[in-house]
């Protein structure tokens, strides 16, 4: 019976030793993945007539939504998180004055940094979201890092709660401008562009898949989406697919 409990015991530590080697390295690998070199092929507009179409239109206004689609963030005690889940920055923000700040732990949705670096050429960015703007600046800022690419802000007092659906907020993209041929949002939740539906690119919500790439898919789409008249027109079909 001790022989039976001994080589039961030596299998389990044995088999929890494996599954921790795998787990290290699982997560080194998606670590590797994440920040390896990525660089999207932009080609030059050598031919007249690209300079010619871009001239010919208006530049267009990209609305990125925030939370779950750039990044995602919880205020959970550190302890808890996996190591897989690391933070890539901790913001403590004053939610109430005089109160205890709170601490976000805040992930960024892989090749963020790259994706808003190359969509900074071709678009005029705003950052729209519903998220409280105490929280919402800092996180941007972070984003931002100086560089100047976020032209203006919107938060959760710019949208309008929505009574048809529980806790959900629409956006009025017609706030950021009039000429709805010439803006478009990028939102993980389809009820933040309901009224809206041929000016929005929807993407997945996002949390804490450290291989996901759809930041890097868009970049084609949206490299030739700045040539058109009116993004509705290429928009509402691509939302019928």
């Amino acid at each position: 019976m001790r022989v039976l409990c001994f080589v039961k015991g030596f299998f389990i530590i044995l088999f929890g030793g494996i599954q921790l080697i795998y787990n290290v390295i699982r997560s080194l690998y998606i670590r590797t993945l994440e920040y390896q070199a990525v660089k999207y092929e932009s080609i030059p507009l050598e031919q007249p007539w690209g300079f010619e179409r871009l001239l010919k239109v208006r530049r267009k206004v990209l609305v990125l939504d925030l939370d779950e689609t750039l990044v995602h963030s919880q205020n959970n005690n550190p302890y808890l998180i996996r190591p897989q889940s690391q933070p890539d920055f901790i913001l403590r923000v004053e939610i109430e004055r005089g109160k205890e700040p709170v601490k976000f732990y805040v992930n960024k949705r892989p090749h963020v940094d790259y994706f808003l670096d190359v969509v900074r050429q071709w678009y005029d960015i705003v950052v729209y979201t519903a998220s409280i703007e105490k929280y919402g600046q800092q996180v941007i800022n972070v984003l931002d890092n100086k560089r100047g690419i976020f032209q203006r802000r919107y938060f959760r007092q710019h949208c309008v709660l929505d009574s048809s659906i529980h806790g959900q907020y629409t956006k009025d993209l017609s706030m950021i401008l009039p000429d709805m041929s010439s803006v478009f949002i990028i939102d993980n939740s389809p009820s933040a562009y309901k009224n809206y539906p041929d000016n929005a690119i929807a993407v997945p919500t996002w949390t804490k898949d450290r291989s996901d790439t759809w930041l890097l898919n868009l970049l084609p789409f949206l490299d030739g989406l700045r040539f058109c008249n009116d993004v509705r027109t290429i928009l509402s079909r691509h939302r019928q697919r």
